[in-house]
């Protein structure tokens, strides 16, 4: 049994302790995961808090078919398309990643993320979940619930935009 599987075990028990670790051990994966899709970092704060509270409150129906890490992105990743489709426009990021860098690659992180702006949601995640995650064409199909040929196909069509706009 791994160690999230034990922990989930626990909280579905009732251990809040339990509950209380095994958040803390995907939280800042999840942070990155939602500010690079939001592109900023309060609005990936209200949905890592968001995604954490719903995880809470449909604990007790894990079924454990999936890791609960996939799960739990799952869950943010559907709050942040959700957060996109009302907000209808992306913002750059503010400050986060690219100040936390030296200032010589500020100027390249600025290009990159200018033109990430140009992929769509779902290629955004995919291009997060391969080179930032490093998850396997398998694991981004059933996080996203498309074929792993579709996920091969994005992600040729997302790096062709980008090399385009990076060009």
């Amino acid at each position: 049994m791994t160690i999230d599987a034990s922990l989930v075990d626990r909280a579905q028990r009732g251990d809040a302790q339990a509950l209380e670790e095994l958040l803390r051990r995907h939280s800042a994966g999840l942070f990155r995961f939602c500010r690079r899709l939001m592109q900023g970092d309060a609005d990936a704060e209200d949905i890592v808090q968001e995604a954490c509270l719903k995880a809470c409150q449909k604990l007790a129906g894990f079924g454990g078919k999936r890791h609960f890490r996939a799960w739990l992105y799952k869950i943010a990743q559907n709050l942040c398309f959700d957060a996109l489709r009302a907000r209808r426009r992306w913002q750059p990021l503010s400050g986060g990643e690219a100040a936390a860098n030296p200032p010589q690659n500020n100027e390249r992180l600025e290009r990159l993320d200018r033109a990430l702006l140009g992929l769509n949601p779902k290629q955004r995640a995919i291009v997060h979940y391969t080179y930032t995650m490093g998850w396997s064409g398998q694991e981004i199909a059933a996080q996203l619930e498309i074929s792993s040929s579709d996920v091969r196909v994005s992600l040729h069509r997302a790096i062709r935009k980008l090399r385009e706009r990076l060009a």
